[in-house]
């Protein structure tokens, strides 16, 4: 295995950040850089956009303490910064938590959870390309008690937007439950759905974590695809459930999975009948072939992906090699230091590179995705002398930097 540990020393750019400062890249087009202003800020998700450059999500908290906001950071193909801006849900000074990005045209989709008047809500926020926001901030179930926590978002074909989520509050009888909702590129809700249908008992929690449009062979309606787990005092169990596209009773919902108590952290599409599941335990991290079968969606066996040290994914890329990416949180058994780690695997779980970040001080990871050319771009969190910055690594196709 080729495994590179990357030393980084940070003096006077984590020390003062500012919306201009940038560190030098390593190379012309291959770099490590970070971002950020006074306070604290925190890469979670990254996108490509349509100039060549990227558009970072993540949060942001002020100087001297406080609550989360929204940050959106749009950078060059370089990773030289553009433009930086925070976003404060009605001013009210508490938190906004991201959870991704989408770029649509010119515009970008930020969707979080924001607390408003003490009740999470999932929030929905269209900006410009010059960090603008175009309009006021969508709220879903705005008027409602229940709170609910975005996990996932992904793109329908016709554009439409799929938020995922566990119901986390504010009304019993939604107790232990997920919601799904499509979502129009004007912000209308086109139809949501919570799930299972029937209460849960205290102690178990179906947590959805993303939702796919799916196209099957035994349908000719495009159909919905749910991937997450469920928790119990028994542990975790991977859990499906298919939904047509009327949000009707699910079907082909298989039974969870215990697969060494882990939780679904993230999905990819491999082919129209053929996906890919990545998922954590508290130490070990797996990748779960998700196939279609005449009986419908099933889990198929796991493959473990072994870096040596404990490892939790929190993010994966399909490459155009017939690899995974995967971003994750890692560590040697005997140390309190998380470092971020980004690897190459194969679908059997085997590692052909991996790069660590922070080595000496804790780094943790965020969002992965490939390019066309196989370069590798993906985002995170540096800490440093009690403050934390967003950085932003781009990887030729080996890992390689220079």
């Amino acid at each position: 295995m080729n495994r590179i540990l990357v030393f980084i020393i940070l003096i006077s750019v984590l020390a003062g950040c500012d919306t201009s400062t940038n560190v030098a890249p390593l190379g012309e087009e291959y770099f490590i850089k970070f971002y950020g202003s006074l306070g604290d800020q925190e890469g979670v998700a990254i996108k490509p956009t349509a100039d060549g450059g990227f558009i970072i999500g993540g949060n942001s908290t002020p100087e001297f303490g406080g609550q989360l906001d929204y940050l959106l950071i749009k950078v060059d193909a370089l990773g030289n910064q553009e433009w930086q801006e925070t976003f404060d849900i009605n001013g009210s000074g508490e938190n906004d938590l991201i959870t991704d990005i989408s770029v649509d045209g010119d515009n970008f989709i930020i969707v979080g959870t924001s607390t408003i008047n003490g009740v999470d809500k999932v929030v929905l926020i269209r900006v410009d390309n010059t960090g603008a926001m175009v309009n006021v901030p969508i709220v879903f179930d705005e008027f409602s008690n229940i709170s609910y926590k975005a996990n996932g978002l992904s793109v329908t074909s016709t554009g439409n937007f799929i938020i995922t989520g566990p119901i986390t509050g504010g009304d019993p009888t939604q107790y232990g439950k997920s919601f799904m909702a499509i979502i129009n590129t004007d912000f209308m809700v086109v139809d949501s759905f919570s799930h299972p249908s029937n209460p849960s008992t205290v102690g178990n929690e179906t947590i959805f974590v993303k939702g796919l449009e799916v196209i099957n062979s035994n349908t000719s309606e495009l159909n919905y695809l749910f991937f997450g787990y469920k928790n119990s005092i028994t542990g975790s169990k991977l859990e499906l459930a298919q939904f047509q596209t009327n949000f009707g009773s699910a079907n082909n919902n298989q039974l969870p999975v215990n697969y060494n108590n882990s939780k679904v952290v993230d999905v990819v599409k491999i082919n129209d009948s053929e996906y890919k599941l990545l998922a954590a335990s508290d130490n070990s991290t797996y990748l779960i072939n998700v196939e279609e079968t005449s009986f419908g969606y099933v889990l198929a066996a796991d493959q473990l992906v072994d870096a040596g040290d404990f490892i939790q994914g929190v993010s994966l890329a399909y490459s155009n090699n017939d690899q995974f990416l995967i971003s994750s949180n890692t560590r040697p058994e005997s140390s309190i230091i998380s470092s971020s780690s980004i690897l190459e695997s194969s679908i059997s779980g085997i590692i052909s590179w991996e790069r660590l970040f922070g080595t000496e001080i804790s780094y943790t990871s965020g969002g992965v995705i490939t390019l066309a050319d196989g370069s590798v771009v993906y985002t995170g969190t540096a800490g440093f002398k009690g403050q934390k910055k967003c950085f932003l690594v781009k990887l030729k196709p080996n890992g390689e930097m220079k």
